[in-house]
């Protein structure tokens, strides 16, 4: 090195001090300011459809006879839940059984012999009106049901409630990032992350009625609620 001529150390100097600066460890730089924060929020509304829960059991001497009498009158049922204006796609039959009925008391060991069979069969009705909820009961029971199994209230579309809730969420958690970073003297700036910590949609209320159209409902409101956590740069 003592023997290069003077211009060209001094340009090999001058590339070493470049190669050094854009060597500089990313450590040296001043790391950013981050806040953790979550949010919370919810909507309610009040439930704008019921699913009422019926259907019929029959007992008879033989399965045939049973599982008749079954049909015949969840079809006089469904029929007259259509009547009534119920759709198509808001009737459903849940369940259908039948069962050998044996004696209660025996006498001997061997096996028993069925006295009878019990059929049976559950028929789901949504109605869109919850107020004509009374009034449907009682025409279903006229029209052959010996089951009734309760009502329950649900939201037919929670979409927008979500929606609702989410945004609601969101604010919660920006407000709260805020207030730590004004207590510090920062400002919030941009979002590093965002997930959501999950969702809880409104379980169906359920409720009994007496068989009457004048039967009193209380709905009451059904809650739908959002949480996120978001990682907020700090100013």
């Amino acid at each position: 090195m003592a023997n290069l001529p003077k211009q060209l150390l001094a340009c090999l100097t001058v590339v070493l001090s470049l190669v050094t600066g854009l060597t500089t460890p990313a450590a040296a730089e001043e790391p950013s300011r981050t806040v953790s924060v979550q949010g919370a929020g919810s909507a309610a509304a009040a439930p704008d459809m019921a699913e009422l829960s019926t259907g019929v059991v029959e007992q008879s001497k033989t399965a045939a006879d049973a599982m008749a009498a079954v049909t015949k009158r969840a079809a006089a049922i469904l029929e007259a839940a259509r009547s009534f204006g119920v759709e198509a796609r808001d009737l459903q039959t849940t369940g259908l059984s039948l069962h050998p009925v044996y004696p209660r008391q025996r006498n001997d060991t061997s096996e028993p012999e069925p006295v009878g069979f019990r059929a049976s069969t559950q028929i789901s009705v949504r109605l869109r009106d919850i107020d004509r909820s009374g009034a449907l009961m009682d025409r279903l029971l006229n029209a052959g049901a010996n089951q009734f199994n309760g009502i329950r209230f649900t939201i037919a579309e929670p979409a927008a409630l979500l929606a609702e809730a989410r945004r609601k969420a969101v604010a919660d958690a920006r407000a709260r990032a805020e207030l730590y970073a004004g207590e510090l003297g920062l400002k919030v700036g941009k979002v590093i992350s965002i997930r959501e910590n999950g969702t809880a949609m409104p379980r169906p209320m359920e409720r009994m009625m007496a068989a009457r159209a004048d039967s009193p409902i209380a709905t009451g409101e059904q809650e739908i609620s959002a949480a996120v956590a978001i990682v907020f740069e700090l100013d």
